[in-house]
């Protein structure tokens, strides 16, 4: 009785040596230096600009856009996912020798795919690159006016108003702060595409006026 019921705990042992060998194995490291998963988020953009310019035009304007990025990201770096949600407006006025225009334009982006990739930047901290897909909708409009009329026909014919003609339309998100579950930042950098941030900053920015730019993103992991 004794032997067999020895055999029997050095065949239940035996048995259980595989298991505990493999338990111990240690796990593949991911390339992403993001936790693979869904992360979630707000991206928005604020921008304000208050002086005379050199034409004489006395310049009253703050701008912002907003969207919401939702990307699933894999363990080897590679991300897809959306941007929702996404809006953009302005208002103010501009004016010379004591006439004014008020300045009002509001747009509307439909859900845009996105994908890309998310490596490491500065300080091991993800940088997230991502390029636009076809929007599902977009409108945009602004009330006549000198700074309404220029927008509007920026609209009508996009590529001038880019940030970088000809480059792929897409975002870089460089995280400044960065855990296993929260990655966020404080500017991005957008490529081609329709951008009126951009284009009224550069517009102000010829004219000699300075905007003050805020952008802000963060992405939590679900």
């Amino acid at each position: 009785m004794r032997v067999r019921t020895m055999g029997l705990v050095m065949i239940v042992t035996s048995a259980l040596i595989p298991v505990s060998l493999g338990g111990t194995a240690a796990a593949a490291k991911c390339a992403s230096p993001m936790k693979a998963g869904t992360w979630s988020g707000p991206i928005t953009q604020k921008v304000d600009v208050n002086g005379t310019a050199s034409s004489g035009l006395t310049v009253t304007q703050q701008g912002a856009t907003a969207g919401t990025l939702t990307l699933k990201v894999a363990c080897n770096g590679k991300a897809a996912g959306t941007i929702t949600d996404s809006t953009f407006d302005l208002d103010g006025s501009s004016g010379i020798a004591g006439i004014n225009f008020p300045v009002r334009c509001r747009g509307t982006t439909g859900e845009v795919p996105v994908a890309g990739t998310v490596k490491k930047g500065a300080g091991g901290k993800p940088v997230i690159d991502i390029t636009y897909g076809a929007a599902a909708s977009q409108t945009f409009q602004c009330d006549p006016g000198p700074v309404g009329d220029f927008l509007n026909a920026q609209f009508a014919t996009p590529e001038p108003g880019t940030t970088t003609p000809g480059a792929p339309t897409g975002l870089s998100l460089p995280a400044t702060t960065a855990t296993r579950a929260t990655v966020a930042g404080t500017s991005f950098q957008a490529t081609g595409g329709f951008d009126p941030i951009a284009i009224s900053v550069q517009s102000w920015q010829s004219q000699g006026l300075t905007p003050m730019i805020t952008q802000a993103w963060e992405l939590t992991r679900g």
